[in-house]
């Protein structure tokens, strides 16, 4: 299965897009613990940088503490407020799909600034091999 369609895949089935919703996608390698800049851009809804944080597991496997985070610093550089969602999938280095996190978090006003922490509960056992990622930004219709 191409990764595009396993991107597309993901994203109608986390954010159920209504008919009238854009969505831009960004892809990039994955850093962890380093605040990374990036420029993902939809109708004005800006990802300005994330911080990847994969806390360390336990013996049985299981983390110890929270799951996997994305931190996200998202700006609105609109002129009016937008409501958007917001998903990450992280892949191997063959592409494989090994992690999804995705979130709503409403409307954001023109020129405010906001932190967004996307927690990865969805992981397969590859997913300490995640090297790469696309983040997609889903605007939601104006009414």
């Amino acid at each position: 299965m191409s990764r595009t369609i396993v991107i597309a895949a993901i994203l109608l089935t986390t954010l159920a897009l209504p008919a009238e919703a854009t969505v831009r996608s960004f892809q990039g390698s994955l850093a962890q613990d380093d605040i990374v800049s990036i420029a993902a851009e939809n109708t004005g809804i800006k990802v300005l940088n994330y911080r990847f944080v994969r806390p360390l597991r336990s013996e049985g496997g299981l983390f110890k503490g929270n799951e996997p985070t994305m931190d996200l610093t998202i700006t609105n550089e609109g002129d009016e407020p937008r409501g958007f969602s917001v998903a990450v999938a992280l892949f191997d280095l063959e592409g494989k799909l090994v992690g999804v996190a995705s979130d709503t978090p409403g409307k954001l006003k023109p020129g405010v600034t906001e932190e967004l922490s996307l927690s990865f509960r969805h992981l397969n056992r590859f997913a300490k091999y995640a090297k790469t990622f696309t983040l997609s930004i889903e605007i939601e219709p104006t009414k």
